[in-house]
């Protein structure tokens, strides 16, 4: 579209500026015409006068017709030719053929006396610019001497053919200057909105503090700058609230999880020593809960900085989350299963996997139908994968899609679901480099697998057992009933 329009701009410039240099071309031309005209009038007056009347008759066949015809044709500067009484022709034309043919034809009408030019062009011709024919010594039947006057072009063509060459110097000069304005006044605008551009582009990573800076007033892009500060201004004051409310949430749920987890303690000395294992998961969900709050408080304070990754043990962190899991999957009489190797080590954001395997597993219990397996299982590859899959309804494609966006809901959801769970894993996978997948089919149960960025193992001294391909595709430990879990 731009080089669209500054085509039909400089078309059009182009257009006016040639209109008056054209004319002014051909006006010249016409000038030039109008002066060989005036010249070759002249010149017939004056031979006329020199060697017309019944008395200067002998002179054109004396001897020194000749040299008469020539100094009068170099005077006047027009070129001369004679047709003598006996038929003869005295010529001081450069082409005498031409000439010869010009006085053996007889003057249109029947007048012996003809004025003639031609239209002025824009260039001249070669050849005659005007010509004259009359009588001389009163001869009009054709009897007579006739005289034959013409203006040679050569130096006419030579002078309009110049002024054509400088009109087309002037046209793309003034072209380019016409333009000139509009060019420079076009790169200084794309100049600015490439610099309002850089702080959109800055504001959309975050940086609200950011503001454009006009350099014209009252410009179009000057008002887009101030219109672009104010919007900057408005998400930082909204930005600058939501941290402030979720600090605000954060300090009043922190201290009520404080004190549930003083009740929770004093439990120790009268809770039955069958109940001991269940105080501690009761610790250390509390812990759990109060870490994810901290995270996520943190993350939305810094949701737009890159947020810093570290080693994470892959496996550590699963089979916690799988145990923290263990009880709902049990009331459910959900079988929980955990294939995973000896050790796996990931590059993650601090709360990261674990915030996301939280969500992946509260989804498949919502939707695994009781007395069915959850497989969650642990695969080193080019890239660590964390996969949960269940054998509840699955998705369709388009609902796998549709379902890793805020606040998708899809027609199998419970009432009580806001749609966000997966939304908000897979943001915090990809905060950390790593992404969410959700495969399978309708009918066979949803595959939900993490992609993370594998890490070297973090050296803890020597440890006993055997090496990892041991632990891998097989199930340790023992199982713990219904809803049992494998680690």
């Amino acid at each position: 579209m731009r080089l669209t329009y500054v085509a039909l701009l400089g078309l059009l410039v182009g257009t006016v500026l040639a209109l008056p240099l054209a004319a002014t071309g051909w006006l010249y031309a016409r000038y030039v015409q109008g002066q060989s005209v005036a010249a070759v009038a002249s010149a017939a007056a004056t031979a006329q006068a020199r060697l017309g009347g019944a008395g200067r008759e002998s002179a054109l066949d004396g001897p020194g017709a000749a040299e008469a015809l020539d100094r009068l044709a170099r005077r006047e500067g027009v070129e001369l030719s004679v047709r003598r009484a006996d038929g003869s022709v005295l010529t001081t034309a450069e082409t005498p053929a031409r000439a010869r043919a010009a006085l053996a034809a007889p003057p249109p009408g029947g007048e012996p006396r003809r004025l003639r030019s031609t239209p002025p062009p824009l260039l001249p011709p070669r050849g005659p610019c005007a010509s004259a024919r009359l009588a001389l010594g009163g001869g009009g039947d054709g009897g007579g001497p006739v005289l034959l006057v013409q203006r040679p072009c050569d130096a006419a063509r030579d002078r309009v053919l110049t002024v054509w060459a400088g009109l087309a110097v002037l046209w793309p000069l003034g072209l380019g200057g016409s333009l000139l304005p509009a060019v420079l006044l076009h790169r200084r605008s794309a100049h600015d909105l490439r610099r309002v551009r850089r702080t959109l582009r800055a504001i959309a990573d975050g940086a609200y503090h950011l503001r454009a800076e006009a350099r014209f007033q009252g410009h179009d892009v000057n008002r887009l700058a101030e219109d672009v500060n104010r919007l900057a201004a408005t998400l930082q004051s909204i930005a600058e609230e939501q941290h402030h409310v979720l600090a605000d949430v954060a300090h009043q749920l922190r201290n009520p999880l404080i004190a549930l987890r003083l009740r929770i303690e004093t439990l120790a000395g009268v809770a039955p020593e069958a109940a001991g294992e269940r105080h501690a998961r009761l610790l250390a969900d509390v812990d759990r809960l109060d870490r994810t709050l901290t995270d996520m408080l943190e993350h939305a304070r810094g949701s737009r900085a890159r947020p810093s990754t570290q080693v994470v043990d892959v496996c550590a962190v699963v089979e916690e989350c799988v145990r923290g899991w263990a009880a709902v999957a049990e009331r459910r009489t959900i079988r929980l299963r955990l294939d995973r190797p000896r050790q796996a080590w990931a590059l993650a954001r601090t709360g990261a996997v674990e915030q996301a395997t939280d969500v992946l597993l509260d989804n498949a219990l919502t939707y695994a139908p009781e007395g069915s397996d959850v497989h969650v299982g642990i695969t080193l590859g080019t890239r660590l994968e964390i996969r949960v899959r269940d054998e509840g309804p699955g998705m369709t494609p388009a609902e796998r899609e549709a379902a890793l966006t805020r606040g998708w809901r899809g027609t199998e959801q419970s009432g009580g679901g806001s749609g966000i769970g997966l939304s908000i894993a897979a943001k915090l996978v990809a905060s950390c480099g790593g992404r969410l997948e959700l495969g399978g089919a309708p009918g066979e149960g949803l595959c939900a697998t993490l992609y993370l960025a594998q890490a070297a193992p973090v050296q803890r001294g020597a440890e006993g057992g055997g090496g990892a391909e041991e632990d891998r595709g097989g199930r340790l430990g023992r199982p713990a009933g219904i809803g049992g879990l494998f680690t």
